[in-house]
């Protein structure tokens, strides 16, 4: 019988076990991998803005307001001071050093409307202003706070209790002669600062808390005024809405 030599012999067949010989390892078969996906970016923070939605514009203090101008903190300081910007909140810091912090968006609007006030001299009437003590930081400031928790009032008494929060209590008394409304503005009234202070920090930021210029207390007595007779009318309404389902 004739055999055909194959070339293989049996002791060379990966599937065939020679006695005293063992078998070949196999080698794993390469698995197909798959690419890594690419790295994706992360998304951008965006900074909640004090009693607002989510706002892309951060708030920045006076060092960061002047970096972003490319001016001095003394310029920038000056330019705060007579009004040119208002701050929306405000600050203790370590040092218990009051911070004012402004929006970015409205810091680079106001670089591109008046780029002369970010270089040279300042008008004679900004220099005016200054030469007498202006600072308009801590009232403008009040505007803005009263204004943003008024918009967020639930009810007409919580509008007239955030306008009352920046009046002294002699003022106070003028405008609301009636005890038991006094007393409910005063519990309703919402904080200006937000976060807890100690007694000692409170006593540092409280002069920026009270609107003791005449003519600026006067402005709120008369927004109070307002805001209180809608208030009442609401309230009569309300009662007499209840005095007519009460009848038999």
């Amino acid at each position: 019988m004739n055999v055909t030599h194959t070339g293989i012999g049996t002791a060379d067949r990966p599937d065939t076990v020679v006695p005293g010989r063992r078998p070949a390892a196999r080698m794993p078969r390469p698995r197909a991998t798959r690419p890594a996906p690419a790295a994706q970016p992360a998304p951008a923070k965006r900074h909640v803005r004090p009693g607002g939605p989510g706002d892309p514009f951060p708030l920045v203090n006076a060092t960061g307001g002047a970096e972003l101008l490319r001016i001095g903190a003394a310029r920038f300081a000056r330019l705060a001071r007579v009004g040119c910007f208002d701050p929306v909140d405000i600050r203790l810091n370590r040092h218990w050093v009051i911070v004012w912090r402004y929006p970015a968006e409205e810091l680079l609007t106001f670089a591109e409307q008046y780029p002369a006030l970010l270089k040279g001299p300042a008008p004679a009437e900004l220099r005016d202003l200054l030469r007498h003590g202006a600072d308009l930081r801590p009232p403008r400031w009040r505007r803005r706070r009263t204004a943003l928790l008024a918009g967020q009032a639930e009810d007409p008494w919580q509008k007239a209790a955030a306008l009352a929060a920046v009046l002294e209590p002699p003022a106070l008394d003028a405008a609301v002669p009636d005890a038991e409304e006094r007393s409910l503005l005063f519990r309703l009234r919402p904080p200006l600062i937000d976060g807890r202070l100690s007694p000692e920090q409170q006593d540092v930021v409280a002069p920026l808390l009270t609107a003791a210029d005449p003519v600026e207390a006067r402005e709120y007595c008369a927004a109070l005024l307002d805001a209180l007779a809608a208030a009442r009318a609401v309230q009569s309404a309300a009662s007499a809405a209840v005095r007519a389902v009460r009848r038999p």
